[in-house]
């Protein structure tokens, strides 16, 4: 699922989102909604993902009380985690990969400080 999606898809009550990973992506949350915590990876050249919008992004999910994090990896662009891309990064793909599963795992312990519980 795209990150623009799995953004919005999120803020949904019915969605019951208790987490959410995006890479190379940039949405700001629009409407009140029980946190989700996120977990954001950028690539450190991608012409997709403007400063200003992550910028957006990243205010809004402190306007809501969204637990955020960022996880910037140095020398990549966009698709670095996509392996049949040309811009595959491996060892940036393994940290992002790790680090979303340690995300995600948290989030079903109950770790996330706000996380919704999947129902």
């Amino acid at each position: 699922m795209g990150g623009h999606w799995a953004i919005r898809l999120a803020q949904r009550a019915d969605a019951h989102a208790g987490a959410v990973v995006i890479h190379y992506a940039t949405r700001a949350v629009t409407k009140v909604s029980t946190p989700v915590p996120v977990l954001a990876h950028f690539a450190e050249t991608d012409r997709f993902v403007t400063p200003a919008g992550r910028r957006k992004m990243e205010r809004s999910f402190a306007r809501f009380g969204w637990p955020y994090t960022a996880m910037d990896h140095p020398g990549t662009r966009h698709w670095f985690a996509e392996s049949t891309d040309d811009g595959f990064d491996r060892a940036a793909a393994d940290s992002s990969f790790t680090a979303s599963c340690r995300h995600l795992d948290d989030a079903i312990a109950g770790n996330s400080g706000s996380a919704r519980r999947p129902r």
